[in-house]
């Protein structure tokens, strides 16, 4: 017969391997044995997050939280699902708390970061996103996220194009990054330039891509430069991600 500990191990396990489905119910069954499981609740309610399960996943990280210190990568969760379900000020404080009061890695301030673009708080996003460079500036992921947000900021172009520029020299292979850099020089009407980066990704790395309002906007360009075959596979791969989802959507009904 399980113990409680097999079962927190087995959901630990669950949790590690991203079967979240799987997690919440040993941590369930952990919590019939002791409803004030702190590493039960915990787990319990960042899988209940990934499920998508906002307000359970809130319930849980809430109730650990009053039980001992939740670890920072549990109250960004926390903040960031605050932001989800609509109680902006309340994630707004938290995040900004993690930021300037704890001992954050890179990573963490990039989710910070996503935490606050993510309730309308690019300008704070991007001071995040700079801490993170701090720790690790040759980052190509902090330089990208730090475009994105200059652009919400409203930043000048060249300094937009110089960080997602620099992006792709640190990681040149990443596909993401390089898209990123063709559909700005489209925007800034540099079409011959955008052509070209694009056909850097278009076919070789469609594969990688699952953004299909970038793919949309990768088919437009190449419409409209009478690149019909190009502007085809892309339209193909959104076909194809969009059979993905539904195919997923039907698994879970």
């Amino acid at each position: 017969m399980r113990s409680q500990m097999d079962e927190l191990v087995l959901a630990e396990a669950e949790y590690r391997a991203q079967r979240f489905g799987v997690c919440v119910k040993f941590s369930e069954y952990a919590l019939a044995r002791d409803p004030d499981s702190f590493e039960a609740l915990n787990l319990l309610g960042l899988s209940l997050l990934e499920l998508n399960q906002t307000e359970r996943g809130i319930d849980a990280l809430e109730h650990a939280g009053l039980l001992a210190p939740l670890s920072a990568k549990s109250r960004i969760s926390l903040a960031m699902a605050y932001g989800e379900a609509g109680r902006t000020e309340l994630s707004k404080d938290l995040l900004m708390l993690l930021a300037t009061s704890e001992s954050l890695g890179e990573q963490e301030f990039l989710q910070v970061a996503a935490g606050l673009a993510a309730i309308n708080e690019p300008r704070l996003a991007l001071e995040a996103c700079r801490r993170a460079g701090e720790i690790c500036p040759l980052s190509a992921e902090v330089h990208y996220h730090m475009s994105a947000y200059a652009v919400c900021c409203s930043y000048p172009e060249d300094v937009i194009e110089a960080l997602i520029r620099k992006a792709v020299h640190l990681d040149p292979e990443n596909v993401e990054y390089r898209v990123g850099l063709a559909l700005l020089l489209a925007r800034l009407e540099r079409i011959a330039e955008a052509v070209s980066v694009a056909d850097s990704v278009v076919p070789s790395g469609l594969d990688s891509l699952r953004c299909c309002s970038c793919l949309t906007r990768l088919a437009n360009l190449y419409f409209d430069t009478d690149n019909f075959g190009q502007s085809k596979l892309c339209s193909e791969r959104i076909r194809d991600l969009q059979n993905v989802v539904a195919s997923e959507r039907r698994v879970l009904q």
